[in-house]
């Protein structure tokens, strides 16, 4: 009877035990899902204003114009613009040669007229409460104008809608992170949170960043000009080199000349054959020898032939 009692109440111990653990362990489940769930679930929208938001424009101008001198013209319009409070972003000055060519005035020189073109492209960056003055005073410059072109974009609204961005992926973030603090515990949903944290701070920067380019093109306004003069003619005197003709000896100094050369060729021959005179010696003496060996064989034909008579 003990045994029996000993061995329920093990039963009874173990079934309680293993009660605790599940309702642990569905507990903890729960929390984690629930965890998942704040991540994943949308912010609130912002309520939208009521008011319309004050305007907000963007200026920006786009001239050609013919000056008198494109250089002289560049400088003040660099002084214009630092008077102002603006700044130069860019100043492409240059020539072009449209044609060029060469006529000669004397044996010894020539002209070369050279016909161009001076051109100057800027991007000029003012305040915004400065663009008229500066435009007007751009105009005394001005011979001719091509066209003045100016536009004024309204981008109050996008400013709006970038901050209301920026606030809900702001707002969205902080909740973000609270959960990863309170919940988060497994290594894998912890990274997975981190990762949507750093995408929404992302996201939320680069409506920041979309405000303030917004905001530094409304306080500086965008002129883009291109300046040009008439065409100018540079002449150049230059020098003809006339070419060397090659020296031509008389004809005395041609034959005295050859007389000196046909006497150093003599002079030549004299030393190769005192050179070769033992040569020359042998030659003789066997031509000779030769000679007398002809006579005697031919005195002997005659004798002999005389006799047969």
């Amino acid at each position: 009877m003990k045994t029996f009692l000993k061995f329920s109440l093990l039963i009874f111990a173990f079934v309680l035990f293993y009660s605790c653990s599940r309702s642990s362990h569905e507990k903890k489940s729960t929390a984690l899902t629930e965890a998942a769930a704040v991540q994943m679930a949308p912010s609130p929208p912002t309520p939208e204003p009521d008011v319309p938001p004050a305007r907000q424009f963007i200026r920006t101008a786009d001239l050609r114009f013919r000056v008198k001198d494109v250089s002289q013209s560049t400088y003040a319009i660099e002084q214009l613009v630092a008077r102002a409070g603006g700044f130069v972003s860019k100043s492409e000055l240059s020539s072009h040669v449209e044609r060029t060519s060469v006529v000669q005035v004397s044996a010894d020189s020539a002209c070369k007229n050279t016909e161009f073109t001076v051109t100057n492209t800027m991007v000029l960056r003012v305040p915004n409460e400065a663009l008229d003055t500066t435009l007007h005073s751009i105009a005394a410059l001005v011979e001719y104008l091509d066209y003045r072109t100016i536009w004024a974009d309204d981008v109050a609204l996008q400013l709006v809608a970038n901050k209301l961005r920026h606030d809900r992926t702001d707002a969205g973030s902080r909740r973000l992170e609270q959960a990863i603090d309170d919940r988060g515990k497994k290594l894998r949903e912890t990274t997975a949170a981190e990762d949507q944290l750093l995408a929404r701070q992302e996201e939320s920067d680069e409506a920041k960043l979309a405000n303030l380019k917004l905001k530094d093109r409304i306080n500086f306004s965008t002129v883009t000009l291109a300046v040009y003069q008439q065409p100018g003619l540079m002449k150049e005197m230059q020098a003809i080199f006339v070419p060397v003709e090659p020296y031509h000896p008389g004809l005395g100094t041609q034959m005295a000349d050859a007389a000196m050369a046909g006497w150093y060729m003599f002079e030549a021959i004299l030393v190769f054959l005192t050179r070769i005179w033992g040569l020359i010696a042998l030659l003789i003496l066997g031509f000779l020898l030769y000679r007398l060996l002809r006579g005697k064989k031919t005195k002997l034909a005659v004798n002999r032939f005389s006799q047969g008579l």
